[in-house]
């Protein structure tokens, strides 16, 4: 019972750490959805003053390191491997291919701010088209897709740790019958721990 007690500590523990990375999956990708239009937004203020506009300028330019740092953010492994719901979402052939048209995206951007001049306008009608039109689409349902994800692990973990609260109850009632004190002893350990997992 005490090794059930334990393995469903960490396994609790496994889940708390994987929710809590969807809810940062979901954040950045809801930001990187309002960077998308903040810099559409902008992009147009910049090109109307003929590229004349430092204001529209400096602003373009942060909306652009920022949403590429967000990119990057869901899309890197750095800190934790990728999960099957990003990879589908950024990576798929079959899907929408997030990371591509992105990047792509991107690129258009930093186009538009440091390309040559007649490269601008084209590259803000790229930005404009796809920016109102597929990529917007598909920041959508990443961001759709992170929070179901965040949902279900919500889901998996409550159900993990209410297992091994039982488990740590029907222990404890066993224990104190038999009067075993040192397992008592560990097993009530082990449920505070529990407790503690689940209020964080």
């Amino acid at each position: 019972l005490f090794v059930l007690i334990s393995f469903s500590h960490f396994v609790g523990i496994f889940f708390v750490g994987d929710g809590a990375r969807a809810a940062v999956d979901v954040n950045i990708s809801g930001r990187q959805r309002m960077l998308s239009q903040r810099i559409l937004y902008v992009a147009r203020r910049h090109v109307d003053s003929n590229y004349t506009d430092e204001e529209a300028e400096t602003i373009l330019r942060q909306a652009y390191q920022q949403f590429l740092s967000a990119h990057n953010a869901l899309v890197s492994e750095d800190e934790r491997p990728l999960s099957a719901v990003a990879k589908r979402i950024y990576f798929d052939p079959e899907g929408p291919r997030l990371d591509q048209d992105a990047r792509a995206f991107a690129t258009d951007v930093k186009r538009l701010l440091d390309g040559w001049k007649p490269d601008r306008l084209p590259a803000y009608d790229r930005i404009a088209r796809i920016g109102t039109g597929q990529l917007l689409t598909d920041l959508n349902a990443a961001v759709g897709a992170f929070e179901r994800e965040a949902r279900r692990l919500d889901r998996l973990e409550d159900n993990v740790q209410n297992v091994g609260y039982a488990i740590s109850m029907i222990a404890l009632l066993f224990t104190g019958v038999l009067k075993i004190r040192p397992p008592q002893r560990m097993i009530e350990q082990a449920l505070y721990a529990l407790e503690e997992n689940k209020e964080q």
